[in-house]
């Protein structure tokens, strides 16, 4: 359970850092860093919850899926982003940065707007992210419905 308790943490003091406590942009490779760091803890959350309970590891995964897609809007609001149509980088509303963040995670890409070159990076971990979560997710559901 601690493990759990850890990425709790984690996943809600990170974001609230850079917001709040960074003057400086991190680079790509710390941001990979750190998007990684979480991913692993995820993983070993899930392990851990995959042998108590399936409707815990339901839950685990769904806030998950959620606070991956949220975080990353974060990021993306502080790192901007690229208009596709005119190249230009602004830094998005948090509309924006939602909209980007659930097309990458759900690896849509609808290409309207991209990641700054120098944080391509993270949006290619968060695709990552988002694929394999949305298949945990999804093996999950599909087995609790066959246990009932």
């Amino acid at each position: 359970m601690y493990i759990l308790w850890f990425y709790l943490i984690f996943a809600l003091i990170w974001p609230g850092a850079l917001v709040f406590l960074m003057d400086d942009k991190p680079g790509d490779w710390e941001m990979a860093a750190m998007q990684f760091t979480m991913f692993v803890i995820l993983l070993g959350c899930c392990a851990e919850m995959a042998s108590k309970s399936k409707g815990l590891l339901l839950v685990v995964l769904v806030f998950s899926v959620l606070s991956g897609i949220l975080t990353h809007a974060v990021y993306y609001t502080q790192l901007g982003l690229v208009l596709s149509s005119d190249g230009k980088v602004f830094y998005p509303a948090w509309r924006d940065a939602l909209y980007f963040s659930v097309v990458t995670f759900t690896t849509l890409g609808y290409g309207d707007m991209a990641p700054r070159e120098e944080y391509r990076l993270v949006a290619g971990f968060q695709a990552i992210y988002g694929y394999l979560f949305l298949g945990a997710l999804v093996g999950v559901l599909v087995a609790l419905f066959n246990r009932r």
